[in-house]
């Protein structure tokens, strides 16, 4: 017997509410069970009141079972699982000396009693509660510009206690890790600056008062939280709703698929849609509103950064990384989306997606549903206002928000730039979703309006995603579509733009064989001519996802369909057939250079003007 992979799903989790440790172990059966029963057992007689144990076969692997435990110290859990492991396979398993080993452990890593009472103090009142390091006692209670820290023995300081954790270098480089800051020379006050101690807004209060004044704050510490998931969509509303929140004058912080930012300010670049990155926007005292962009692997690998967040968004939910970490259907995908609006207090659920429907059922009792739609008639919004309920839909061109009998304009989506005067119906979708999720935090009409107006999706503000190019008298559509339903919506879109549409289009390896020829057979309905090159192969003989999806096309009844072994080389001769009025639809899952260096190759003219286009 032995450990394979372990996870620490750090918050609400696709197994359940709490923190939990996920563990890939090389057993039977029976021995899988006995291991997750010990670790449960070992944790409790540490003190831990931990209850939730199960365990399931891992797809595929006969002789490997998936065991997820909860846990109160992730250290301890650890400790525990490899005790359990060890003890399993023991005929006479020592367990008092386990027990007393884990015992001294978990009393290092604990909280000290006044510590841990005060913690669980602000837990039961509605405060979020978060323990920065397990090697150190200091606790922030709240969120962003709303949040307080506390530790043991701090002296005179103020709701953040700066300049204590200044002074100590180990909780120093704790918080800037939270904050994704580099360490910053020894200067304190510098540090004190960088983990947020401001000035006057900051109240000095030793640290009995301060508890008091803190409990009795109106929103329990937290900031407005939009959560945001689903299959396509998910970085465009994003950064709408944090555009929005930002001209309302909210400081905002958000994160996407590339980077976190706050108030604007990029910290990190990269794919930042789970649970550190979303972490780091919450533990940001800078931070007055939080928009996170939440994906299916991080959600997976270690659960959601938050207890609750004010408003989750289920876009959609469609087939994509299918047969991967035991996601191996649509309705197991959808089940994981849809935690998001499981921890909500306002679901925003999308009611021309079956997926979405039914997730409706899964909220709490107490959970408010708002149902956005593209047709004014949908049964599923009409039903709903008919019981008072909230919904956002699109009528005669206009976004309009109603509740019960009462009706709203919000819009034209022509005003919307992101909506290519009304041919990204996807991004029409995008502004619907986006205007719930606003609505449901507070913000007005006027001001939902007035941001969507001024939003603008290109290659500077929202890389990849419906990125268009006018070259001469063609125009070339750049956008990261990996996945059936998005080329089907890209299809739609450049269809109206005129002209024959030549789709230069890929998709990673690691998706199943009858998933490539899915995607192949959407994007010859899509499509007028196919030029498929190999992206990531992951796993695959070079050229083999190619093949699949130009297999699919052609089973489809595609004719004008082609097959390259990399990017580069599609590009060039897709856009050597474009003639006048065509438009060329580029499936990217890189940066835009792409395109540009494989147009310089042949075209050093039409390179120059996507480069400006892009401000690149």
């Amino acid at each position: 017997m032995k450990i394979i992979q372990q996870r620490l799903l750090r918050g609400a989790n696709m197994y359940h509410a709490l923190p939990c440790i996920a563990a890939i172990v090389e057993a039977d059966e029976t021995a899988a069970n006995r291991i997750a029963d010990l670790s449960l057992q070992l944790q409790r007689e540490c003190g831990h009141a931990v209850n939730y144990a199960r365990t399931e076969p891992v797809s595929g692997h006969a002789d490997q079972y998936r065991i997820i435990v909860e846990y109160a110290i992730e250290h301890v859990a650890q400790a525990s699982l490899r005790t359990a492991v060890e003890l399993a396979a023991q005929p006479q398993p020592n367990m008092a000396a386990a027990v007393a080993s884990l015992r001294h452990y978990a009393t290092e890593m604990g909280l000290s009693p006044a510590m841990q009472s005060l913690a669980e103090s602000a837990r039961i009142q509605g405060f979020p509660v978060l323990r920065v390091s397990e090697h150190a006692g200091l606790l922030t209670v709240g969120w962003g510009s709303r949040q307080s820290r506390f530790m043991e023995g701090a002296g005179p300081d103020n709701r953040l206690l700066g300049h204590t954790v200044a002074r100590d270098a180990q909780l120093t480089r704790a918080l800037l890790s939270e904050a994704l800051l580099d360490k910053p020379d020894a200067d304190a006050s510098m540090v004190a600056a960088k983990i947020g101690v401001g000035g006057d807004e900051d109240v000095l209060l030793d640290q009995a008062t301060r508890v008091t004044h803190m409990l009795a704050e109106a929103e329990h510490g937290r900031i407005p939280v939009v959560a945001v998931t689903g299959t396509n969509g998910k970085t465009t509303t994003t950064l709408m709703i944090a555009h929005v929140a930002r001209c309302a004058g909210l400081r905002t912080g958000h994160t996407t698929t590339t980077g976190v930012f706050v108030n604007g300010h990029r910290l990190s670049h990269g794919d930042c849609t789970g649970y550190w990155s979303h972490r780091a926007v919450l533990m940001s005292p800078q931070v007055d509103y939080a928009v996170l962009e939440t994906a299916r692997g991080g959600i997976l690998k270690r659960g959601l950064a938050y207890d609750r967040c004010s408003v989750g968004v289920l876009l959609n939910v469609s087939g994509d990384h299918l047969g991967l970490d035991g996601v191996d259907t649509v309705e197991d995908l959808a089940r994981v989306k849809s935690l998001v609006v499981r921890s909500a207090a306002d679901a925003v659920l999308n009611a021309d997606d079956i997926h979405c429907v039914t997730a409706q059922a899964t909220l709490a009792p107490d959970t408010r549903t708002i149902f956005f739609s593209l047709h004014a008639d949908n049964p599923v919004l009409r039903a709903h206002l008919e019981q008072d309920g909230c919904g956002v839909w699109l009528e005669h061109e206009v976004i309009m928000l109603g509740t019960g009998t009462r009706r709203q304009p919000v819009m034209p989506v022509t005003d919307i730039p992101a909506t290519v005067g009304g041919l990204a119906r996807y991004n029409i979708a995008n502004a619907l979703a986006a205007t719930a999720a606003l609505h449901a935090t507070g913000l007005s009409v006027e001001q939902i309006a007035s941001g969507l107006a001024s939003f603008v999706s290109d290659a500077a503000t929202n890389p990849l995603r419906t990125n268009i190019f006018k070259v001469g008298d063609v125009r070339i559509v750049l956008d990261y579509a990996h996945n059936a339903a998005a080329y089907t919506a890209l299809g739609a879109l450049t269809q109206g733009m005129g002209g024959s549409v030549l789709a230069v289009v890929s998709s990673p390896g690691d998706r199943r064989d009858s998933d490539l020829c899915h995607i192949g057979a959407c994007c010859a309905e899509a499509f007028d001519r196919l030029f498929v090159y190999e992206s990531s192969s992951r796993g695959r003989p070079h050229g083999e996802a190619a093949e699949l999806i130009a297999d699919g096309a052609r089973a489809a009844g595609s004719r004008g369909v082609e097959t390259f072994s990399s990017a580069s080389d599609a590009l060039q001769r897709a856009f050597r057939e474009c003639r006048a009025g065509d438009v060329m639809m580029f499936s990217c899952g890189t940066t835009i250079a792409t395109l540009i260096d494989a147009l310089r190759t042949i075209d050093p003219t039409a390179a120059d003007a996507v480069a400006e286009q892009a401000g690149a």
